[in-house]
């Protein structure tokens, strides 16, 4: 990461890229600590391998100001039975702070946008995963120095980033995200990585030309067409009151049960 001079707020310096409320040309700086970058994998457990990869990139670059987590994040909690809060950078810079440098995942989009911060959604959509997760996905994907890597579901851009770092100047990394606004957020993170394309389509469906050394998948896909899902499939961060929410059945198209 280059890194830049830039104002402290209530002891914090930020370094934050353009969000939907900043962008492109005022860019906001968010999350950097005052004496130099917090370097993630002195923090969390991420492959021997990948280090470097993960301490060269600032993971606050790829927070948004206003997000959610869990509300016992901090006593390394990430249970299901756990309330989500919202956090804003500007009023509480140091709760944003601390949940950003925690190996915990961190929502920054629900219900593809419908539900608006600080409001809690049902389904979370996009979120900047624990770093521990991120580390053992890249470990099964196992990306060497000048592989072209081909991403399904850019999210924040976090992810690639620090493939870009694992597959350096001679590597390639191709990110494709269906929702145009967190395309344009991750492309606007990512400008400093030139060895990443940020891509707006349907990753399913959407022929993306190339030949890959690797191939990952962060994102979800819809049910079979074939089939339908009766009842209402259990967020793992909103819980439904009713006994039989959770309760998915399968049954052929055209026989669903109404409730």
């Amino acid at each position: 990461m280059r890194a830049t001079t830039v104002p402290r707020i209530r002891g914090v310096i930020v370094n934050h890229p353009p969000g939907p409320e900043d962008r492109p040309d005022k860019v906001r700086e968010a999350g950097r600590r005052e004496e130099e970058p917090v370097k993630i994998a002195d923090i969390v457990h991420v492959p021997a391998g990948y280090r470097d990869a993960f301490n060269a990139v600032d993971r606050a670059w790829f927070i948004p100001p206003r997000m959610w987590v869990r509300e016992n994040f901090s006593h390394g909690n990430d249970d299901d039975t756990d309330d989500d809060i919202a956090v804003d950078r500007d009023t509480d810079p140091e709760l944003w702070e601390r949940a950003t440098y925690t190996d915990v995942p961190i929502v920054t989009q629900w219900d593809d946008g419908q539900t608006v911060w600080p409001d809690i959604g049902y389904l979370p959509t996009c979120s900047a995963s624990a770093p521990s997760v991120v580390g053992t996905m890249l470990a099964a994907l196992d990306p060497r120095p000048g592989d072209t890597v081909l991403e399904i579901g850019s999210g924040t851009g976090y992810n690639a980033a620090v493939l870009s770092e694992i597959v350096g100047d001679t590597g390639r990394v191709v990110t494709v995200e269906i929702d145009a606004a967190l395309a344009g957020d991750a492309r606007a993170r990512l400008t400093r990585y030139p060895n990443v394309e940020v891509v707006t389509a349907d990753g399913t469906g959407t022929p993306i030309g190339g030949e890959w050394d690797r191939v990952i998948a962060t994102a979800s896909v819809p049910p079979r067409t074939d089939t339908v899902l009766v009842g209402r499939p259990h967020s793992p961060r909103r819980r439904d009151p009713r006994p039989d929410a959770h309760r998915l059945e399968q049954r052929p198209a055209g026989a669903v049960r109404r409730r």
